[in-house]
């Protein structure tokens, strides 16, 4: 089930307030989980998570974070060889009680001008939701692999 294109608005939240996208609850995708989600900016994400981002930035793969009632999904497209590159969710959809986050990485075109210097393109979620039964895909179904943290 998709979210209702009717009732799926983007708001486009101040910057200063650390949301660069949110979007508002739209329905119940399972008992455990509304549709709603924000995008954090790396300033404004908790301390954890900034440690995250630059311990795995060279991996493709997410990341779950939950800090007090936040949960994170931070979704890490890994070591790109230029700038240009970029990464959105593209939707957010429930299949066999499994929330699936669709996101779509973008790279310069050819011939586009772009800085020559290593880029590590991700995206961090604030969800509203248990994130137990969680898929994260491009837009060509490939499944990207979650990254388990280690406690030493």
């Amino acid at each position: 089930m998709s979210i209702n294109e009717n009732e799926y608005k983007k708001d486009v939240a101040k910057e200063e307030d650390g949301i660069l996208e949110k979007v508002p609850s739209a329905e119940n995708i399972d008992n455990n989980c509304v549709v709603e989600y924000k995008v954090t900016s790396w300033d404004k994400a908790p301390e954890g998570i900034n440690n995250i981002v630059s311990k795995y930035k060279g991996k493709k793969g997410y990341f779950i974070y939950s800090k007090d009632k936040d949960n994170y999904i931070i979704i890490l497209s890994g070591k790109k060889t230029s700038g240009g590159h970029s990464i959105s969710v593209s939707s957010v959809e429930k299949t066999d009680n499994t929330t699936v986050i669709t996101i779509e990485e973008k790279s310069p075109s050819n011939g586009e001008v772009v800085i020559q210097a290593i880029t590590y393109p991700y995206i961090i979620l604030n969800v509203k939701c248990n994130n137990e039964n969680l898929k994260v895909l491009d837009t060509f179904g490939n499944e990207y692999t979650k990254i388990e943290e280690t406690l030493r």
